[in-house]
């Protein structure tokens, strides 16, 4: 009994050495991805090529051990049970559909098919969505609001999101309370904080509050919520909605008019949850070009700005320390600060007279001007742009959503000059498709030179790569029908999915390994009744696994959540594949093989 178990192990162990190498190499590629999505698999693909180095290690050293170890404890032959039933009963059928083989060209046809269908109505998105429970609802008042008006505007908003029944806390921040030294006075942001234990999801509360915040405040510039997460990852792409129209050129005002009525397009279709437009600019601007008066009262350019910046803001004298608060102080001794249209009546003091101390009104020591609007140059091509914010309705996805976007903007027809770009996180998304499908692509060419190299031939390799490529439309099968999007860990999952399947073609075609071994269609149906068992169970146990994730037990569960079931749903049908498929058109490369290969 010692001597069998060796010498089952001897033959196996070659065998599952190659899978493991191989589905090490299958994961390699993601060590290589950019972007936000190379941050989030460069370490999982480590932590799995890891992983499966050591289980080699364990299958090398302790499994024989183990094996020696139970068989000299003795003991009965088990009667044949239900799996040697279901042996006999799939060899038999195995055998009969070998010997008409051409019907397996009907189900790759199918599953061709299946997969084309759900890859076309499957929605798309960069990441699933997560229910984190913190909410960063950031909003603009009108342009030219003071930091009370703001202030006042938050505190209402404030009020609304405590009163719902999911939310456990909230903050709020004003202007330059976010330490950027060119926030305007009419930009706030919430920090909601939910519940625990709550009945309903982050998504729901966020759309919820957005309609009562609305309803509050119909006046409000801009107003968006996301999860704290979503925006630390927006800070790491540039990314700052699900999808982002920008528009370039050189007119701000054209610029201004044209993103108004893309987004008034976009408004019609009801495609979105919300939109909002900004045309990027400094906000309002004061002139101030001193007359020759001033000169004569011995005002010049930087005195009276400095007086009328004393007058406006006063003088700072210090900070005031609350815990860990700091608050700046300033002294003005002017009284209320004037409104725009009072500035021309604003005092300023003449430096001519230091005896008695004489005023005379700002407009009449200087010419004043004001703009509305001032574009200024960023990054963004080094030109001035307007852009649109665009969050698709649940269950919309992100390519479904640009495609609309794309017929908004030729249907407005802008101007000679002026381009449109698609952003955001659909950006994002298609440069993470775009890798990923280079990876899969990349994947199944190596093992298919790998395999010709291992069976000694493309005629085991061939059926091998069909059986492992035809498990991708289960996954994809699988995420339409759990209403889920196509997104980056859908991808992996798929990744997985292969990794898995090439230990099930390997063991089914490892019979090419012994040499002089028959290796003909009978000894291939063969080999695959011995190994039925063994591939079962690696399918029921690795989707007994990947179960809680699917169905979503516990928190934090729905950022893996397609992930999980693309991998289930793949290795559902890779056991079809794999015990079926591949057999079938193992039997119709034979018959076109050379006959030397048939000993």
């Amino acid at each position: 009994r010692r001597r069998s178990e060796l010498a089952g192990t001897a033959r196996i162990l070659p065998a599952m050495t190659f899978a493991t190498l191989t589905s090490c190499l299958v994961f390699v590629p993601l060590i290589s991805l950019t972007g936000t999505i190379g941050l989030l698999f460069r370490q999982m693909a480590i932590a799995i090529v890891v992983a499966l180095v050591t289980s080699q290690l364990v299958a090398l050293v302790v499994t024989p051990v183990l094996a020696v170890w139970l068989a000299g404890r003795g003991g009965t032959m088990a009667a044949a049970g239900w799996d040697t039933r279901l042996r006999h009963w799939y060899m038999r059928h195995l055998v009969r559909g070998m010997r008409r083989p051409w019907s397996a060209a009907a189900a790759v046809a199918l599953l061709a098919g299946v997969g084309i269908f759900s890859l076309a109505h499957l929605p798309t998105a960069f990441l699933p969505p997560w229910d984190e429970g913190v909410i960063s609802v950031p909003f603009r008042t009108p342009v030219g609001s003071s930091v009370a008006e703001t202030m006042q505007v938050g505190r209402t908003l404030m009020r609304i999101a405590l009163a719902d029944p999911a939310v456990a806390r909230a903050s709020l921040v004003i202007g330059r309370s976010f330490a950027y030294r060119r926030s305007t006075p009419n930009k706030g942001a919430l920090a909601l904080v939910l519940k625990q234990h709550r009945t309903v999801s982050t998504q729901a509360v966020m759309l919820r509050l957005h309609r009562a915040f609305r309803a509050a405040d119909p006046a409000l510039a801009a107003l968006s919520e996301a999860q704290v997460m979503g925006n630390r990852l927006g800070d790491l792409s540039g990314a700052h909605a699900p999808l982002e129209v920008f528009l370039f050129g050189a007119n701000s005002t054209a610029l201004s008019q044209a993103g108004a009525r893309i987004a008034q397009v976009l408004r019609r279709s009801g495609r979105f949850q919300s939109i909002v437009f900004k045309s990027a600019s400094t906000g309002s601007e004061i002139t101030v070009r001193p007359r020759a008066v001033a000169r004569l009262d011995g005002l010049t350019a930087p005195t009276m700005a400095q007086a009328i910046k004393l007058r406006l803001w006063g003088e700072r004298a210090g900070f005031l320390l609350k815990g860990e608060q700091i608050f700046p102080i300033r002294v003005s001794t002017g009284g209320d600060a004037p409104t725009l249209d009072g500035l021309p009546s604003l005092p300023v003091r003449l430096p001519t007279h230091q005896a008695a101390p004489a005023y005379a009104p700002l407009g009449s020591l200087a010419r004043l001007g004001l703009r509305g609007s001032v574009p200024y140059v960023t990054h963004q091509a080094l030109v001035p742009y307007a852009y649109i914010w665009l969050r698709p309705r649940p269950g919309e996805g992100l390519s479904a959503a640009a495609a609309v976007a794309r017929h908004a903007i030729a249907k407005v027809q802008l101007p000679t000059g002026m381009t449109a770009l698609l952003g955001g996180y659909y950006a994002e998304q298609t440069q993470s498709f775009r890798q990923m499908a280079l990876v899969l692509g990349g994947t199944l060419l190596i093992l298919l030179v790998l395999f010709g190299f291992q069976f000694g031939g493309q005629s085991m390799a061939l059926p091998a790569m069909a059986s492992i490529a035809l498990a991708a439309p289960g996954a994809l099968a699988a995420l339409l029908l759990a209403r889920l999007n196509l997104d980056s860990t859908a991808f992996l999952g798929i990744l997985i999915v292969y990794a898995i399947a090439v230990n099930n073609v390997i063991l089914v075609f490892a019979i090419r390994a012994h040499p002089g071994a028959r290796h003909g269609p009978p000894q291939i149906a063969r080999a695959a009744g011995r190994r039925l068992r063994p591939i079962l169970m690696t399918m029921l146990a690795d989707i007994g696994g990947f179960l809680p994730l699917a169905i979503g037990i516990g928190r934090g569960t729905a950022l893996l959540q397609p992930l999980a079931v693309s991998v289930m749903g793949g290795l559902a049908l890779a056991v079809v594949s794999s015990l079926w498929i591949a057999p079938l058109l193992y039997a119709v490369v034979a018959r076109f093989a050379p006959a030397r290969e048939y000993p």
